[in-house]
């Protein structure tokens, strides 16, 4: 699968192109990336669909290895992207153990235990205690055991499916969250993206969801990469120290960092991660460098804030299990 895409590898013939920045895009999104300003990728090389876009330079935090892709998140986290055949033989070879997985719904939460070598296959449905999600799904894990007899020792492989940060979001019961960005950068989370369907382009009085962030949490420090990823313009560390103080005054939880040509040259970022971590120690920090190395400053902003929005919320249910 491309990054970000649904589509397979091996449905289009049509020709990408990959920047210095590892970024796989289409001609014309390639041409449309050499023209304007803001963040844009230069000196490209063609990569025909069915080829993995890794061009020369390429900062994307990927790496190869045997059938799956491992990617990383940042700090310290990292997903595995394995095709069928290779999770087939990983969990079938010589493998007499079993594999369980966990849905968690919104009133129901269901399980699923398979023999790996039989094929044979047992299933539960647990009520959701809303107070305690954790105490549900460790308690229908047991309760599957239980009943099909089999011990946690013989367990292998657990798959966790939850929908926690999408009704953290929905439901706007995430993090108090703050935004570090660039100076006069701060309402890319209200311009969002210049192009628009048709029929909402003359649409002024349309309703759009809030920012997960409130303006006044939408802090700007001044500092510049520029295209090429060298430094033009140094963080103000005094801007930077005023920030810290209104991110203290406002008793914020988790905060998101995010600075034009930052998948470039994380150095910034990475000085605005120090600086708070010295500041307000227990604090969560994410960076945009980390969380989407790609060029584009709206859909880089919005994943990094929201991100920092259901960090801890996600961290506390995870250390519960």
């Amino acid at each position: 699968m491309w990054p970000g895409s649904n589509r397979s590898e091996h449905q289009s013939a049509a020709p990408w192109h990959v920047s210095r920045d590892g970024v796989g895009r289409s001609d014309e999104q390639g041409a449309e990336a050499e023209r304007g300003e803001g963040e844009r990728g230069e000196g490209e090389t063609v990569c025909r669909a069915g080829a993995w876009p890794d061009a020369p330079g390429s900062r994307l935090p990927r790496s190869r290895t045997g059938f799956g892709n491992s990617v990383s998140l940042g700090g310290g986290a990292a997903f595995t992207l394995e095709n069928d055949s290779q999770r087939q033989l990983n969990m079938t070879e010589s493998s007499t153990g079993h594999r369980i997985g966990v849905d968690v719904g919104g009133t129901f939460t269901d399980l699923v235990l398979i023999n790996n070598a039989s094929g044979n296959v047992s299933v539960v449905k647990v009520l959701n205690r809303h107070d305690d999600r954790t105490e549900t799904v460790v308690g229908g894990i047991a309760r599957l055991l239980r009943e099909a007899g089999v011990a946690a020792a013989e367990v292998e492989w657990i798959s966790h499916g939850a929908t926690i940060t999408t009704n953290a979001v929905i439901e706007r019961k995430g993090a108090r969250t703050a935004l570090l960005t660039n100076r006069n950068f701060r309402d890319i989370l209200e311009i969002g993206r210049f192009a628009r369907p048709a029929e909402l382009i003359y649409r002024i009085h349309e309703d759009k969801p809030a920012p997960l962030v409130p303006r006044h949490l939408r802090l700007g420090v001044t500092c510049r990469v520029d295209r090429h990823g060298a430094v033009v313009t140094e963080l103000d560390e005094r801007e930077l120290d005023q920030a810290i103080a209104v991110i203290a005054g406002e008793r914020v939880e988790s905060v998101a960092v995010c600075f034009l040509f930052s998948f470039l040259n994380p150095t910034h970022e990475r000085r605005v991660r120090e600086r708070l971590g010295a500041a307000l120690p227990g604090l969560d920090v994410v960076l945009s460098s980390e969380i989407l190395r790609e060029f584009r400053e709206f859909p880089r902003t919005s994943t990094t804030v929201f991100a920092a929005y259901v960090a801890p919320v996600l961290r506390a249910y995870i250390s519960g299990l």
